[in-house]
């Protein structure tokens, strides 16, 4: 159903539940065809980092975990982390404390591909 897309949209980019609120106005402007899964997460990310006019975010929490998982998404392409299927790299356990940053990059690192990183024979 479009709720459960909503929710699990919350779910993947927050690691929480939405508000009742949020997640009814959500599922209806989906039901309707006003918005598009993707305009749906773009909506949920630009509000997770929204600032005020201080610059600072409005909902440090939700920026701080979004932005947590841009850090270790980063570090995996950076490193050409390879880790796919039963292996892949899962975000939700990225909390707004940076050892579960540092944890799951620990846990990235077990699949950097050097494949393509080829080292001249002189």
């Amino acid at each position: 159903t479009q709720t459960q897309i909503v929710e699990q949209v919350y779910q993947n980019v927050l690691n929480r539940a939405g508000e009742a609120g949020g997640i009814n106005y959500c599922s209806g402007e989906l039901s309707s065809g006003n918005i598009s899964v993707s305009q749906l997460v773009n909506a949920i990310v630009n509000t997770s980092v929204e600032k005020d006019g201080n610059g600072n975010y409005k909902n440090s929490t939700d920026a701080t975990i979004f932005n947590n998982k841009i850090q270790v998404s980063q570090y995996c392409y950076d490193n050409n982390v390879n880790a796919t299927e039963n292996n892949a790299i899962s975000l939700s356990s990225i909390t707004t404390d940076f050892s579960s940053v540092s944890s799951v990059k620990a846990i990235a690192s077990g699949f950097i591909d050097n494949s393509n990183n080829i080292t001249p024979a002189f």
